[in-house]
Parts: structure tokens; C-alpha cells; sequence
């Protein structure tokens, strides 16, 4: 995985908290900066994944966005397609030009950076890419203009949440 990062066994998460706290997170930055950070979920989701792994790519993610929104904010929204999770994260920020996304969602994992002024290696999301792709997943940037970027993550094995039964006597 590089970076030193480790999976640990599957997890089973529910997705309203894992989502949640990453609202909780950021959600006093993002009023500073006049920003909303949106949470929706749009089903009972249980996730089986690696709640701190996936924790720290949708963290970077959604400091990427504060970081590039200077106005509006983020929406970061989940939905079940079959056994997948589909993680959606749209800005309002100044999006990237079309030879970056392509050089983003390439596979060869060169450094990139859209903003040679702004702090950062240039790495984070290929770094993102290769830890959502141990958890036997994919990320991508689906959009990006003068208007926003949207980035679609999709993770296996998620399913409804599931309310446990009485035991029969």
C-alpha cells in the first residue's frame, strides 16, 4: 500500500455515523469560511469496509474541497447500487482543468498538482486512489469545471441495514 498504511479485517460500519463524523469534523472550518458541508444518506447502508482507511481518504477529500471552494460548499451523498456503496463528494470550488482530471484518473499514479501555488505534494489523490482500491474499490473525478468537482467513490459489500429479530422461545 506504501505510506506504511495497513487493512485491517473488514468492518462492519453504519454508514449515517461514518458520514456523520466526518460532518462533525468539518463542519466548524467550513462555517468559518462561510461554506455548508451536506450529508445525505440515502438509504439505511451498512458498509463492510475499513471504517479508518476509508475515514482518511474521505477526510483528504474533504479538505481538498474546502480547500479549493471559496464559496458554497460540498455535498458528500451515499447510495447503494446492488452490493456496492456509491460515495458521491460534489464542491462548488474552482474545479480543474480537463489534462489534470486525466492525469488525476490515470492509472500510473504521477504527482499532479492543479495549483502549483497551493500547499501540498501533488500525491493525495493518488494515495486516496490506491487505498480505496485495497478496499477492493475505485475512486474517480466524474466532473470538474469552472463550477465544482465531483468525485465518485464505490465500495463493495454494502448492504441494508439489518434489524435483528426476537429470538423464538
Amino acid at each position: 500500500l506504501g505510506g506504511g498504511a495497513q487493512l485491517d479485517g473488514p468492518d462492519d460500519a453504519d454508514a449515517n455515523l461514518v458520514l456523520g463524523r466526518l460532518q462533525m469534523m468539518f463542519r466548524a472550518p467550513f462555517a468559518a469560511k462561510g461554506l455548508t458541508l451536506a450529508v445525505r444518506v440515502d438509504a439505511d447502508i451498512t458498509l463492510v469496509s475499513d471504517k479508518p482507511l476509508l475515514m482518511r481518504v474521505l477526510a483528504n477529500l474533504i479538505s481538498n474541497s474546502y480547500q479549493y471552494t471559496a464559496k458554497g460548499g460540498a455535498t458528500l451523498t451515499l447510495d447503494r447500487e446492488g452490493e456496492e456503496a456509491v460515495i458521491i463528494l460534489s464542491d462548488t470550488g474552482s474545479g480543474m482543468p480537463a489534462d489534470i482530471v486525466r492525469a488525476l484518473n490515470a492509472a500510473d499514479g504521477a504527482r499532479v498538482r492543479a495549483d502549483a501555488s497551493a500547499p501540498g505534494s501533488g500525491s493525495g489523490f493518488h494515495s486516496a486512489k490506491r487505498l480505496i482500491a485495497a478496499l477492493g474499490g475505485s475512486l474517480a473525478i466524474t466532473a470538474s469545471d469552472a463550477g465544482g468537482t465531483t468525485i465518485a467513490i464505490r465500495l463493495p459489500a454494502a448492504y441494508d441495514a439489518v434489524t435483528p429479530c426476537p429470538a423464538e422461545a
